[in-house]
């Protein structure tokens, strides 16, 4: 019988369907989480089994340490070269400004919140 076709039982008879679906769903889910023997779920288990199969049979090519070709050539050159400092066009009034590090020292851990009661009346 399904919960749609319980709408002629009485409150309590549809009250004591619901439980009984209830208690067989946590049954059948507690048996099969007994059944596990890892903490994976049974497709993630099935997914490392899989991928372990297929790594067993790869070919594995020794990297040069110093040299080694990318197939695809994302790294074959600088995205955004920099330069040398001697180099950058840098503005005069930028140069002059003489930058120091800020005065006093942030607290440890994290944050306090600042309680603003005066906006909140508002």
């Amino acid at each position: 019988m399904q919960l749609k076709n319980c709408k002629e039982l009485p409150i309590t008879g549809v009250i004591d369907y619901i439980i009984g679906i209830l208690q067989f769903w946590s049954h059948d889910r507690h048996t099969a989480a007994l059944k596990l023997t890892t903490q994976l779920t049974t497709a993630t288990d099935v997914a490392i089994v899989v991928k372990d199969e297929e790594a067993r049979y790869m070919r594995i090519y020794p990297i040069i340490f110093y040299t080694f070709h990318v197939k695809d050539g994302a790294y074959s050159g600088e995205i955004h070269p920099v330069g040398q400092p001697n180099e950058w066009l840098v503005l005069e009034d930028i140069a002059s400004r003489i930058v120091h590090p800020p005065v006093g020292r942030r607290g440890l851990g994290r944050p306090k919140q600042i309680a603003l009661r005066h906006l909140e009346r508002k």
